[in-house]
């Protein structure tokens, strides 16, 4: 096991037993806006990493409309993220129009890094929305 790895096992060990005795998510996305940029849809993710730094956070995202068909999946990239910082994170959802937008499925999390111990990387994160479109497990 390499420095990184143990320290961010210990880490996150401690994150995550706190984190258990408070109800709370490690990291906590919120679906913050959403905002029409030309044939696309821009998503603007508030990130609240209450433990170690992460490398990476990969998600796989899924977009429902209001008639709650799906209309595009994609990968987002939404690392590296510093140890005990809030930050912002962009992305583009092409051939999708916002105000069509009902929900936004985290189907999964294809990967974390360094991932923890238990290598449940969904198991981190808490989802929350701001404004209409929901943000959800």
């Amino acid at each position: 096991m390499n420095r990184l790895s143990a320290t961010w096992g210990v880490s996150f060990a401690v994150a995550l037993g706190a984190s258990a005795a408070a109800a709370e998510p490690v990291v906590t996305l919120e679906l913050n806006k959403l905002e029409p940029a030309g044939d696309a849809c821009q998503a603007f993710v508030l990130i609240e990493n209450a433990g170690p730094a992460l490398e990476s956070l990969n998600l796989d995202l899924v977009m429902i409309d209001m008639e709650g068909v799906i209309s595009r999946r994609l990968a987002v990239e939404l690392g590296p993220l510093r140890a005990k910082k809030t930050s912002v994170k962009v992305f583009r959802i092409d051939g999708v129009a916002c105000d069509r937008l009902a929900r936004v499925l985290l189907n999964d999390v294809i990967g974390c890094a360094p991932a923890p111990e238990a290598g449940d990387c969904f198991g981190l994160i808490g989802l929350r929305a701001r404004g209409p479109v929901a943000f959800v497990e």
